[in-house]
């Protein structure tokens, strides 16, 4: 989701309601347009790869929001687009890398007029599911989940009439996870699909729910905030043991003002006792600039685990993925419009920052283990004209 254009409003206020401005206008897949050139190189440094921008006349937005990797000549990005020109509404958008270049697949278009995916994952390359929400303006938000079958996407019905889904896991073809919230704030959502159909179940009040991360079906952590005081919020974990779920306390950095904000935006589960959690700290009333924030679970208590700060300039996490050889955060640092890509690597002792190219936030991240490869999706304003893709890609080379 896109989240740079909502930082200098408070959450309860601008309710993420700059969706409402955004459009759902169908433009044909041919009329795709390439963003620069791209570098696939191994050598353990971020490059920028070649991404897909269904449209970019003035004003025009097209952002990429999540990503599944399933091998290297295998990735999946979903997001939205829309034209400034047209109806002004987001649509959804789905993108795959096929080892070669980005390429944009055609989505069937949701009931009502604005509609946009914020998460991804995948079980096999036949079996993609991603999630986020549709909504007529002015009106609630509506779950939205989509499936790839190795052929078409196609829309799923969960029965929920109400809510915004924000993230998924799979754990297998009959074992799928979402999380979201059935509001900006409300409470606190999660689905199961168990191969034939979406369960739902609500969590607290006042909670909205940003990443979820499974070891298994018994195993399963979910992060968000929980809001406090109007305006400000908390970090929120709860866990699910297979069989109910369960709050599990999280540190919250900023504790100045009523009105601080501290979140959780993603997590990343490599073990029943080692979860990491990454997010932001900021108040931006108080001028407190947003800050990365990294928390660990080690099977006891979560604790929070020290990030660098750039130079006193505004930095946030937005995913969090695990790699064999330790982990990786992305996000962005500076300030509106003039972000630039912020990466950062846990290598088992600090997190230390990386180097990334090219400008704009990334707000998704997938990693193939195996391959020691990462794949990064955002945005970034292109030529100050319009707001494109961003894909960025970072892999060692085998030895």
């Amino acid at each position: 989701m896109l989240f740079r254009s909502i930082r200098r409003m408070r959450p309860r206020r601008r309710a993420f309601l700059y969706a409402a401005a955004l459009a759902s206008v169908a433009v044909p897949v041919a009329a795709a347009f390439a963003s620069p050139d791209d570098s696939r190189t191994c050598d353990g440094n971020w490059k920028t790869v070649r991404g897909r921008d269904v449209t970019r006349a003035y004003g025009d937005f097209n952002s990429l929001n999540a990503v599944a990797a399933l091998a290297s000549d295998d990735v999946w990005a979903v997001g939205q687009f829309r034209q400034f020109a047209g109806t002004d509404y987001d649509q959804t958008l789905a993108e795959h890398w096929n080892g070669t270049k980005w390429k944009v697949v055609p989505m069937p278009s949701p009931s009502l007029p604005l509609a946009v995916l914020a998460g991804v994952a995948a079980t096999g390359p036949h079996d993609i599911w991603a999630v986020g929400y549709e909504q007529a303006v002015g009106q609630s938000y509506r779950t939205l989940i989509e499936h790839w079958d190795g052929n078409a996407w196609t829309i799923v019905e969960d029965g929920s009439n109400q809510g915004w889904l924000t993230s998924v896991v799979a754990l297998g073809p009959s074992d799928v996870w979402a999380a979201g919230s059935t509001d900006y704030i409300g409470s606190g959502l999660v689905e199961h699909w168990d191969g034939h159909s979406w369960t739902p179940t609500l969590l607290a009040d006042s909670v909205f729910l940003r990443g979820i991360a499974a070891t298994t079906g018994n195993d399963i952590w979910v992060v968000g905030q929980h809001a406090r005081n109007g305006d400000g919020d908390h970090t929120f974990a709860a866990h699910f043991d297979g069989t109910r779920w369960t709050r599990v306390p999280t540190p919250n950095p900023l504790r100045q003002n009523d009105i601080d904000q501290n979140w959780l935006t993603s997590v990343a589960a490599l073990a029943s006792d080692d979860v990491w959690a990454a997010g932001v700290t900021r108040d931006p009333d108080y001028g407190i600039p947003d800050h990365t924030l990294s928390e660990h679970w080690d099977g006891n208590a979560w604790q929070v685990v020290h990030t660098p700060h750039l130079h006193q300039r505004a930095s946030d996490f937005w995913s969090i993925a695990a790699l064999s050889t330790g982990l990786s955060a992305v996000g962005s640092t500076g300030s509106d419009p003039n972000f630039s890509p912020l990466s950062e690597a846990w290598n088992g002792t600090s997190w230390n920052h990386v180097k990334t190219p090219s400008s704009g936030s990334l707000l998704g991240l997938a990693s193939i283990p195996a391959n020691s490869e990462l794949w990064a999706v955002g945005n970034r304003i292109k030529q100050n004209l319009y707001t494109g893709t961003l894909v960025e890609h970072l892999c060692s080379a085998k030895k």
